[in-house]
This record gives C-alpha cells, structure tokens and sequence, in this order.
C-alpha cells in the first residue's frame, strides 16, 4: 500500500515578519507614550531613592558641578589668557549641557539590564524604560540650571528674546538622547562590553570637544566640523550667552536627528524581541 505523505509549508514571507516587528515597535512607541504619568513618576522615584538620606539630595550634583566649574575657570581662564567674567559663562553654560548629553548617554548602556525585574514581571512597553532614563536626567538638567542662574546674575549675562532658542534646542537634545539612549540600550544588553567602552569614549569626547575651549581656537578643524556634540551644545549654550544659534547648527541637528531616530527604530523594530532573553 503506497503511503502518502503530505507536507504542509508554515513558512511565513520575510514581509510580513518585518511588518509584524515594525507594528509592534510602533504599538510599543505609542503605549510608552500614553503612560507619560508611569515614566514621569519612575524618574522623579530614582532621584529620590538615589539620595535618601541626604541633606542636599540631588543638589549634590549641582554643588559638584559649580565645584568642578570654578576649579576649571581659574586653570583655563589663565592658560587661554581669558577674563574669568568671559570664561566663566562660556564654561558654565558648555559644561551644563554636557552634563545631560553625557550622564544620559552612559546611563543609557544599562537601562534594560537595570530594569530586568521589572521587564520580566511586568509587561510594560521597552520604550518607556528609555523615557524614565530621559526624563530623570532632564530633572537633573532644570537643577543645575541654577548654577546658570547665579552665573548669569553675577556676571550680568545678556537675557534677550534669543534665550527662547533653549526650548527647541533642549527638544531636539532630548529627541537625541532618546533614539541614542534606545541604541545603547540594545547595544548594552546584547554585549556587556559596551558601557565601559561608552564610558571611556564619552571621557575622550569631553576634551576634544569646545566645552572648556573656544571654537574659535582651532577654525574649520575636523574636531569641530565632524564633532555632532559641538553643535547639540551650542543649541543651549549660545540661546544662554544672549546669542541666536546660526542655521548651520540647526540644520545639522535636525539632520543628526532625523538619521538617528531612523537608525534606532529599525533597530528596535527588528530586535525588540530578543530583549528579554537577552537580560
């Protein structure tokens, strides 16, 4: 008796995988979203479980960070033969920005990895893990913006109609932190190796960008025209000096923007999935 065998094809097309990862990513974006109130009060809760106890609480970070201001003013002042009424401004303003962008991207590498109890208990979008990162670093921006606020009054910085810059600027910084955060999060979780290597670049980039030094030293330099950070700091930086950031500034932004947010997307579209075996 001949037997008959059939075969039934369960292969699903590589179109419709990816446009079931893509709608889930996007669902994922979404739900993130519409929990604003969750994220926002995880991030005000980290702060607060972070400095229990102390007398200052986060204001230990505003206090270290007008300490390491006036450390550098008096050294740099002196080796770049400028006025510390000119370089304490310049400094202070750089150096605030650079505490958002840089505490935001190495915290970023272990958001997943963090949150791993909560990611297996509880079924929340990944996103948001991303968010209340975010949000607690932009808490801790508003808190040494105060150092700011006493450097500008002392040294008399010109308040004008281009300080409304900072609005749109810390928007697109946000944006950034964001998609950058999502990345390094992936990244993060899948290899081990990466915040140590985030860590030690991010400590490179602190040197190589005008933060503690003007532009002006090195005109046209690859350091400066191919360095992304010098353009996200004088988004904030030159709106805080009184000045309007030039076109150039924008439009590089927005196209760093538009590029980054793609990239980490299609990233999270497609290995979303693997995050929970992964932590």
């Amino acid at each position: 008796m001949k037997e008959l065998t059939e075969t039934i094809d369960i292969n699903i097309p590589t179109h419709e995988i990816r446009n079931s990862q893509f709608k889930l990513a996007v669902i994922d974006l979404f739900d993130a979203l519409k929990k604003w109130k969750l994220w926002t009060y995880l991030g005000w809760n980290d702060i607060k479980i972070r400095y229990r106890g102390s007398v200052l609480g986060p204001f230990w970070i505003t206090a270290s960070m007008l300490v390491i201001i006036v450390a550098f003013s008096v050294v740099y002042s002196q080796l770049f033969h400028q006025s510390i009424a000119e370089y304490v401004p310049f400094f202070t303003t750089g150096y605030l920005v650079w505490v958002l962008i840089s505490a935001g991207l190495a915290e970023s590498c272990n958001t997943f990895v963090e949150a791993s109890l909560l990611i297996n208990e509880i079924k929340l979008p990944y996103i948001l893990y991303v968010l209340r990162l975010t949000w607690r670093h932009v808490i801790i921006f508003f808190h040494n913006a105060l150092v700011y606020c006493v450097v500008a009054l002392y040294f008399q910085i010109p308040v004008n109609w281009a300080i409304l810059y900072v609005i749109p600027g810390l928007f697109l910084i946000i944006v950034n932190l964001i998609s950058a955060g999502l990345i390094l999060s992936i990244l993060g979780t899948k290899y081990r190796d990466i915040p140590p290597i985030i860590n030690s670049l991010i400590q490179v980039m602190f040197f190589i960008t005008p933060i503690s030094w003007n532009a002006n030293l090195l005109p046209n330099s690859a350091i400066i025209v191919f360095n992304p950070l010098n353009y996200f700091i004088d988004l904030i930086r030159m709106p805080l000096l009184g000045q309007a950031p030039n076109w150039v500034t924008w439009n590089t932004c927005l196209l760093i923007t538009i590029i980054l947010s793609s990239i980490s997307f299609v990233l999270f579209a497609r290995f979303r999935r693997n995050i929970p075996f992964w932590i």
